[in-house]
């Protein structure tokens, strides 16, 4: 997405309500194909068969052409009242790359947004710095981490009856994933994202303490967690004698239409 725009060609600009098959076929391949992984968008995206809610902003060379550029928006209605329109897959197809057709559709976006009167726009990206000369800023609160968990091989594990199963088919798996996976216990429940990496662990509701205890449970020696920075998660782990080791990880970016808003921490199995 780093373009210039200085030679950008004209282009036929449209947004529709879902995401159309022309565009789906950029976005699979550009996110998917060409990166040889994916099962097929649906499985990935859940929503991205409907109409309400989601919309792709595409640019055409002329009205009845191939869509050589996409970017998709959902919206994400808050219960404090907030109303975001979360952007992403915005891809540009090969041979139209670095002619500032990105630049173009952030444009777009954000009138988009403004006119539909959202309070804020919401993406991640490993490219900050591309997307803050379009007035986006890395967040000071709820940001991401990623990491990989060595377990104490020296800590008595928890014996604890589990359940493993699939999750809700409403739940989205993340690009880089190969399936989800649920670990339930009497007193947590977990979803994990199987990688070619190893399991990552998406999401969690129970203590703290009752969630590691499934984890020794039913996860293997080492496994990644993607969590908010101050996830009381964390402290468990250390208590316990585990190895947290931070990676690199996508960056929450936002740019508030009005006034600065908090907005609460958003699992990688709700993103774009």
């Amino acid at each position: 997405m780093n373009e210039s725009t200085s030679n950008s060609p004209k282009m036929i600009f449209s947004v529709l309500p879902g995401v159309s098959s022309a565009a789906r076929a950029l976005i699979w391949d550009v996110f998917f194909a060409s990166r040889r992984r994916g099962i097929d968008l649906p499985t990935h995206f859940p929503w991205i068969e409907q109409t309400v809610g989601t919309y792709c902003l595409t640019l055409s060379e002329t009205n009845d052409g191939p869509v050589v550029a996409a970017l998709v928006l959902r919206e994400l209605n808050l219960l404090s009242g907030i109303r975001c329109a979360m952007i992403g897959m915005v891809c540009v197809d090969q041979a139209w790359r670095s002619q500032g057709l990105s630049t173009q559709l952030l444009s777009n976006a954000l009138a988009f947004a403004v006119e539909h009167k959202y309070n804020s726009m919401l993406l991640w990206t490993t490219q900050p710095t591309v997307y803050s000369r379009h007035g986006f800023a890395c967040e000071a609160e709820n940001h991401d981490t990623f990491g990989r968990i060595a377990m104490n091989s020296s800590h008595l594990l928890a014996q604890v009856r589990f359940l493993k199963g699939n999750p809700e088919t409403t739940r989205g798996l993340p690009p880089f994933g190969e399936r989800l996976i649920r670990f339930e216990s009497d007193a947590a429940e977990l979803i994990g994202v199987e990688t070619a990496h190893g399991l990552t662990v998406a999401e969690w509701s129970g203590s703290p303490a009752a969630v590691l205890d499934l984890i020794e449970a039913a996860l293997p020696s080492m496994w990644n967690l993607n969590a908010p920075e101050n996830a009381p998660i964390f402290s468990e782990i250390t208590n316990r004698g585990h190895f947290y080791a931070p990676l690199p990880c996508a960056k929450r970016m936002v740019l508030h239409l009005g006034a600065p808003l908090s907005i609460p921490y958003i699992s990688i199995l709700e993103r774009i």
